[in-house]
């Protein structure tokens, strides 16, 4: 109950409606404060001191529902956050004033990701080609470069440093054709994808974040699949490493993958047969 919150010093906000955003907490450049960031069920965005509750600012009402959490630029000056009317938004992250947006070929399921020196703002869509959009991120309003996955892409692109932090940036997205890709950070051909020949193959759909192992010059990259697999793949070529045990499987769909980078030992995933699992990296 409410009261029982208040008594433990928390709080709870109604958003008005049925929530699909992921919050992130951030502390916007300026300002000393955390807030928690959020696509509410009212098509709206919020701001809310992530201390006391309080709303501390409200985005206007746009014209479709937000799905996936916000991304930032370097500074947290900006948001950025995909809706189901198939725009892109960007929004001042000090009171949700409303800058330039994308139109694009679908909804926005998943999250976008900023790069991290905050050049391009990454982000795919559900169309039949699963198109990987790339946006010039202090440019929003510049023309929009795409690049086709193949299949449908509902979750969110992973974004790491090549190598050095001034060599580059490479992408990481699934599809729901089961194809994984690497991508180069500003767009273009990919680099490798699973389903060309002699590479991993075609797996069940793709719907979970692929994450690379730690580090600017990560070996592998690890995924999750609705066939109940949690596949490693080699990042130089999209191979599996035969030395290794990959992939494991459970008994559901897996939508999650996390690493422990501390060390990249272990890695936890989650999936749709109601367990969390644990796997030793060796």
């Amino acid at each position: 109950a409410a009261s029982d919150l208040a008594s433990d010093g928390g709080w709870r906000i109604n958003l008005g409606g049925r929530v699909r955003s992921t919050p992130q907490l951030v502390t916007p450049s300026g300002d000393t404060r955390t807030y928690i960031y959020m696509g509410g069920g009212d098509a709206r965005v919020y701001k809310i001191d992530a201390s006391s509750g309080g709303v501390a600012a409200v985005s206007p009402t746009m014209p479709g529902a937000f799905t996936g959490s916000p991304s930032f630029d370097p500074d947290s000056s900006m948001l950025f956050i995909g809706a189901a009317d198939k725009t892109m938004y960007r929004f001042l992250a000090s009171d949700l004033t409303v800058g330039n947006s994308s139109s694009v070929a679908d909804a926005v399921q998943g999250s976008a990701f900023t790069r991290f020196d905050g050049g391009m703002t990454i982000f795919g869509t559900p169309d039949s080609n699963g198109k990987l959009y790339f946006k010039d991120t202090n440019n929003f309003s510049d023309p929009v470069t795409a690049v086709d996955t193949g299949g449908p892409i509902e979750a969110s692109p992973w974004v790491t440093g090549r190598g050095s932090a001034n060599s580059g940036y490479d992408v990481y997205v699934g599809n729901t054709n089961g194809v994984l890709l690497r991508i180069n950070g500003a767009g273009g051909a990919p680099t490798w994808r699973t389903d060309t020949a002699g590479l991993l193959g075609t797996v069940g759909p793709i719907r979970s974040l692929p994450v690379p192992d730690v580090g600017l010059s990560p070996t592998y990259v690890y995924f999750g699949s609705d066939d109940g697999g949690i596949y490693q793949v080699k990042v130089a070529d999209g191979k599996r490493d035969t030395t290794k045990n990959w992939p494991v499987f459970v008994e559901g769909q897996v939508r999650a993958v996390i690493l422990r980078y501390s060390g990249a030992d272990r890695l936890y995933a989650t999936s749709t047969d109601g367990k969390v699992y644990c796997f030793s990296i060796p």
